[in-house]
């Protein structure tokens, strides 16, 4: 069975590139937030699942948090999967710009 996760609602994907990467990313959002076991998909990539609360500035929070932490691992950019649609999150020292 293909089922794809992007359409499912509040919640957020994160795209990572191995198992060490998710557990550290979880353990820097699970006091906030609750979050699902990786799994990895068609592409190769891990994916960590967030759940994102009804509560106004959750999202932008998870975010901000996401951007601190690629930056301190020295990471480029972290895709993001939200509502069907991919998204980049860059480090906090260039997170002015998103796409």
């Amino acid at each position: 069975m293909n089922v794809s996760l992007d359409h499912i609602g509040d919640l957020v994907l994160f795209e990572l590139a191995n198992l060490d990467e998710v557990e550290a990313l979880a353990q820097r959002v699970e006091p906030r937030f609750s979050v699902w076991a990786a799994a990895q998909d068609r592409s190769g990539c891990y994916l960590l699942g967030v759940d994102l609360p009804p509560v106004e500035g959750d999202l932008a929070l998870l975010l901000r948090t996401a951007s601190r932490w690629i930056a301190e691992r020295g990471l480029p950019e972290l895709v993001v999967r939200l509502d069907g649609r991919r998204y980049v999150v860059l480090p906090a020292e260039t997170a002015d710009v998103t796409a």
